[in-house]
């Protein structure tokens, strides 16, 4: 890659997903994440930590990794959305009513990884 910059944007707004995923738990079930469920966020982010530094230093590996990861990352966050209109609440559903601030900008955030996954993927 011949232009770090945007692996740099890849890798603040993976980062701040992962961290609006504490207010949000904390927020909706008030009480402490279970461990099995910190475990598997923080496989995840080694996931995609690994994969973002191999990438950076320009391993094939690095690059799959990072592709596998933001397929499903789009994927999910996609078939959110799809679930969402299914169900009657609409899309964008935190954003286009706020009602909530946490929730507001967590979903926000969860937002711009939609896009972002989908354009990196591209």
């Amino acid at each position: 890659m011949k232009n770090k910059g945007y692996l740099l944007i890849l890798l603040v707004v993976v980062l701040a997903d992962f961290i609006a995923q504490i207010p949000y738990y904390l927020h909706q079930y008030h009480t402490p994440p279970s461990i099995s469920g910190s475990l598997l966020l923080l496989a995840v982010l080694a996931w995609f930590l690994f994969g973002f530094i191999l990438l950076w230093h320009r391993k094939a590996k690095g690059y799959l990794l990072i592709i596998v990861f933001l397929v499903i990352e789009f994927l999910f966050y996609l078939s959110t959305q799809i679930t969402q209109a299914f169900s009657g609440k609409g899309i964008l559903l935190h954003v286009l009513h706020p009602d909530d601030p946490t929730l507001f900008i967590v979903f926000a955030i969860g937002y711009i990884n939609l896009l972002a996954s989908g354009f990196y993927v591209m």
